[in-house]
């Protein structure tokens, strides 16, 4: 998505709405969470 941090968080500027700017990072860590495999299922578990 961006080179580094500054790229991204200036992408994601662009497409979320104001009211949701509060809880984005939430929802994005909980997708990571609940959709990235892991290589390694004994970390999943933790």
């Amino acid at each position: 998505m961006g080179k580094d941090v500054v790229e991204v968080k200036m992408k994601l500027d662009k497409v979320v709405p104001a009211e949701f700017k509060v809880d984005v990072h939430h929802w994005l860590i909980l997708h990571g969470r609940y959709t990235v495999l892991f290589e390694n299922q004994s970390v999943a578990a933790v």
